[in-house]
């Protein structure tokens, strides 16, 4: 599941799949289930949609923006020391942020459109204005190459062409 998707989805579109008339989604729909919705770690764990706070990324972040204040990798302790207790000064202020549920790192301008997008395509779900197939279709053009989908058409329009 994609951390751009809603946590909810990840429920109720593997049921929707068994209306389909392909039988092999009906195989694939337990897969699913069992091991990603109903598995050690439900959805709401590992779905970091809409969530300000991403503890991984922000570690790595962390990590990253020491060694980049250090200029590089494996520092002596002393240097590392130094550092940190600088950084030690920003903990009242970035601890404000996090509390408030703001985020305190910076967000690239396509990363924020295409998650705008995104929530603007699971209102239209909730409103009934569009199908999960579409959402789920939409979606993963915003995050797969284009020429992926192109050569998909192009696929899917051969195929179209040997069955007549």
């Amino acid at each position: 599941m994609s951390p751009y998707i809603e946590a909810t989805i990840a429920y109720v579109y593997p049921r929707r799949l068994l209306e389909s008339e392909v039988t092999l989604l009906h195989q694939l729909v337990p897969y699913i289930e069992n091991t990603w919705i109903n598995g050690m770690w439900n959805p709401s764990n590992w779905v970091h949609f809409d969530q300000a706070i991403r503890t991984n990324n922000d570690v790595e972040g962390f990590h990253n923006k020491i060694n980049h204040i250090c200029q590089k990798p494996n520092v002596e302790f002393s240097t590392l020391v130094k550092e940190l207790h600088k950084e030690a000064g920003f903990i009242h202020t970035t601890a404000v942020h996090v509390f408030s549920g703001e985020t305190t790192r910076k967000r690239k301008p396509a990363q924020v459109a295409r998650q705008e997008k995104l929530k603007s395509l699971l209102e239209q779900l909730s409103n009934k204005k569009i199908d999960g197939l579409r959402v789920v279709e939409k979606a993963a053009g915003m995050i797969t190459p284009q020429e992926y989908w192109a050569a998909e058409e192009e696929s899917r329009a051969d195929l179209d062409d040997d069955d007549q």
